[in-house]
């Protein structure tokens, strides 16, 4: 490219370095030397064009990396960003379900606790019940004793020899 520039500049000298044409703006160039010039241009400029189509090129595939980079990035990105919801989803999912067992399992203890309670409730009462049946056992018996200590008495009394000692 700099090639080209350099004989546009040589160009432009020769130009500005001719003679020029009394009452015109015209100048007259040397011939030999313009067409010189001219074919060195033609020569010089599919070489330019050929470096600028390079340069293309290079241009082109730094933006066809840059872009496949940045679909990566961004692919990278969303895969994350979707990773990122799946672990929310499962974590809200994960509280929803221990709320739930903490849920179950206090419905659980209170349930036992009431069982628990019951059968305490029921066993005191079992108890209770025997030893009411006990008791009157014991009640039947101290009357039963007491009665016929009564009797033992009324005959101890009848004899002569007992009576000092009730």
């Amino acid at each position: 490219m700099t090639e080209i520039l350099t004989i546009i500049d040589e160009f432009e000298n020769l130009i500005q370095n001719s003679r020029r044409v009394p009452m015109s703006s015209s100048v007259r160039v040397d011939q030999k030397q313009a067409m010189a010039l001219i074919d060195r241009m033609r020569i010089s400029v599919p070489s330019s064009v050929k470096e600028g189509e390079r340069m293309m090129q290079d241009r082109d595939q730094i933006l066809a990396e840059a872009r496949s980079q940045a679909e990566g990035i961004l692919q990278d990105a969303e895969e994350e960003a979707a990773g990122m919801v799946a672990e929310e989803e499962i974590m809200n999912r994960a509280r929803i379900e221990v709320d739930s067992l903490l849920a179950a399992t206090r419905e659980e203890v209170v349930r036992m606790r009431a069982d628990a309670e019951k059968y305490q409730f029921d066993q005191l009462e079992d108890l209770s019940n025997t030893v009411s049946g006990l008791l009157n056992e014991v009640h039947r018996g101290m009357s039963e004793l007491q009665f016929r200590m009564g009797e033992h008495e009324d005959e101890l009394a009848e004899e002569p020899e007992y009576r000092e000692f009730i």
